[in-house]
């Protein structure tokens, strides 16, 4: 009978601990998603700045008073 009871308790912990592995999978994958998301947003902070960049090297020479 204790033998039957341990195993039962063992099946309980590692259905939790199975349980934890998924919870820990799907942040991780919460965790690429907003990293995908940063990169994409420097990406087009870089763009900007390219941009901005290339229309300032293209204006005319203001003279100065």
């Amino acid at each position: 009978m204790a033998v039957a009871q341990n195993l039962k308790a063992t099946h309980v912990v590692d259905d939790r601990v199975k349980g934890v592995v998924d919870t820990v999978l799907d942040v991780g994958d919460a965790v690429r998603g907003v990293d995908a998301r940063v990169v994409n947003i420097d990406e087009g902070v870089k763009a900007v700045m390219d941009g901005a960049q290339t229309v300032f090297s293209l204006s005319p020479k203001i003279d100065e008073p």
